[in-house]
């Protein structure tokens, strides 16, 4: 969609259920996910090494074949001529009640803001002319394992509800000189949730129409009257 708004070429390299933040300080097979999380990811493609993202591949692959076209996808861009890399992330962190800082570190790879902010990082001085836009994540709820709907717009976990999550993303973004759109205030709230999303927090076609059509107009004002 983005692609056919924009007239542009664009490289669809999202991985399915991954995370920011990293659940654990060193990789496991245990949770093979880690190596697809954003700073794992960047630091292979910053790198070009994919090796540890490979392996996580294999594991995962058999669930879905997204992880397989999604990497292979990854590994065939020539960062050489990439103009904008754009990170999104959904409610996935919230989720799995990952925290969102650490005031003594903030590149703490276990934490939303840490994660984000040295990801960021490591992109500008790898590739100083790439610009980076950080779309945030929609409204979302979900059902936990007791078959109870958590709304993320008032469900704290201990490290506070969904829009702080969106907040701090968007001071990591601003703090880097990065833009930012925000799709929960701005997109898809509450009230778009039963026509935008699939099982409470996942964009169905109208959802992704919405994120494309705001991305065209805000970052390359078409669309705009």
């Amino acid at each position: 969609m983005i692609a056919e708004k924009c007239d542009a070429v664009v490289y669809n390299c999202a991985f399915p259920d991954t995370y920011i933040s990293m659940k654990n300080t060193e990789y496991s097979d245990n949770f093979p996910q880690d190596a697809l999380s954003l700073y794992l990811t960047t630091a292979s493609l910053c790198g070009s090494n994919y090796d540890l993202m490979e392996h996580a591949v294999g594991l995962l692959s058999d669930k879905d074949s997204a992880y397989t076209d999604a990497l292979e996808t990854l590994k065939s861009v020539d960062f050489s001529k990439v103009d904008m890399i754009v990170i999104m992330y959904d409610l996935n962190d919230y989720k799995d009640k990952r925290p969102v800082m650490d005031e003594n570190n903030d590149i703490n790879l276990l934490t939303w803001d840490g994660a984000l902010n040295a990801s960021i990082q490591q992109i500008q001085q790898k590739y100083p002319y790439i610009r980076l836009v950080v779309m945030s994540p929609a409204y979302g709820q979900f059902e936990d394992s007791d078959g109870k709907m958590i709304n993320g717009d008032t469900e704290d976990f201990g490290n506070g509800v969904l829009p702080d999550y969106v907040l701090h993303e968007i001071d990591v973004a601003m703090a880097n000189g990065v833009s930012i759109l925000d799709h929960y205030y701005g997109t898809i709230n509450e009230d778009d949730a039963e026509k935008c999303l699939t099982d409470g927090y996942h964009l169905n076609k109208m959802g992704r129409e919405r994120v494309a059509a705001r991305f065209a107009r805000e970052i390359f004002n078409i669309g705009k009257e």
